[in-house]
């Protein structure tokens, strides 16, 4: 298997490019652009050796297939691709036109076709042999879709994606509970496990790639701001680094918050870190903490952590729906 390291520069993403694409839902045409950083690895891991020769069998069923998604009611395209099809037609016509990779037809395929199969790929996980059935294609044909898609998508967040500036988020400016308490902050940070297909390593080689929970996975870091939008990703981390290290790195490569603004991340970081807000330390913090117990804050220590940690979900929230929405996440 090849364990690719990626920059994270295209992976900031979701809101600019989800109003070019007709505002989409938390489920539309822009959201999966945040995989980019997530599953180049699990893609890289899926088929070693890629060969240009495409086995085709039952190709005009595969065709029939994509033209019945885009001619039927917007549902049923949705369900199957979480993308109706003025969305699907809008993001081909842009991955045609772009000017370093554009996305040109196969022999064998049509843009439309590979851009259907990656996000089938995307969205439900699905191994290649498995997909080809459903598009009338080989596993080959599959692989070479997805990678080709995967690199058109890659190149459009220079011209597609503008990062937020250092406002004052509406969640905190229209709260007194947050307000002007959390005024410099623009979002929160944590780490999530994403499995990983590891094929052919030694156990020694494996190690590092196994969690604390006993699963083969890399640890990804991301930044998300208040309305649930991806600021930063950085993938590619072993699964047994620790969330600190993983955050080095990508200071390493150039990241931080606006001037005079700061991010939440919970007790697990360190706390002298100008980039972050971290809760106090040996005090009751997590909301389930609070939920339990049926107590009110017993002092201002407690009272900070309990408006940090109702912020700082947010980023959990994220993680939850992002791995709920696209299967890949869940299967190495």
């Amino acid at each position: 298997m090849v364990l690719t390291f990626y920059p994270p520069s295209f992976a900031h993403t979701m809101d600019s490019y989800a109003t070019s694409l007709q505002q989409t839902t938390f489920l539309g045409s822009a959201y999966f652009l945040t995989l980019l950083g997530v599953i180049t690895t699990t893609v890289n891991g899926r088929i070693e050796a890629r060969s240009d020769r495409e086995c085709r069998f039952q190709e005009e069923r595969g065709k029939t297939y994509i033209d019945e998604l885009r001619n039927t009611p917007p549902q049923r395209m949705k369900e199957v691709l979480h993308m109706t099809p003025s969305q699907f037609n809008l993001l081909i016509k842009n991955l045609e036109n772009d000017v370093e990779y554009p996305l040109q037809e196969l022999p064998s395929a049509s843009t439309g076709q590979q851009l259907a199969i990656f996000l089938y790929f995307v969205v439900g996980g699905a191994r290649y042999r498995i997909i080809g059935e459903l598009f009338g294609c080989g596993p080959a044909l599959v692989s070479r879709s997805v990678h080709r898609v995967l690199q058109t998508l890659c190149s459009l967040y220079k011209k597609s994606i503008n990062l937020p500036g250092s406002e004052v988020p509406e969640t905190i400016r229209n709260n007194p509970k947050f307000y002007p308490f959390f005024e410099g902050c623009v979002g929160a940070i944590n780490g999530s496990l994403i499995p990983i297909s590891a094929q052919g390593l030694t156990r020694d080689e494996l190690a590092p790639w196994r969690s604390w929970k006993g699963i083969v996975c890399q640890n990804i870091l991301a930044a998300v701001d208040f309305n649930m939008n991806f600021r930063y990703v950085l993938s590619g981390w072993e699964g047994s680094a620790h969330n600190g290290r993983v955050l080095t790195a990508a200071r390493e490569q150039g990241f931080e918050a606006p001037p005079e603004c700061y991010y939440l991340a919970d007790a697990g970081y360190s706390t002298n870190s100008d980039l972050l807000l971290t809760p106090y330390q040996k005090t009751r913090y997590h909301l389930r903490e609070f939920g339990i117990a049926s107590e009110r804050p017993a002092n201002k220590e407690e009272l900070f952590n309990l408006r940090h940690a109702q912020l700082r979900n947010v980023v959990e929230r994220v993680f939850g729906v992002f791995k709920q929405r696209f299967a890949i996440l869940n299967a190495p």
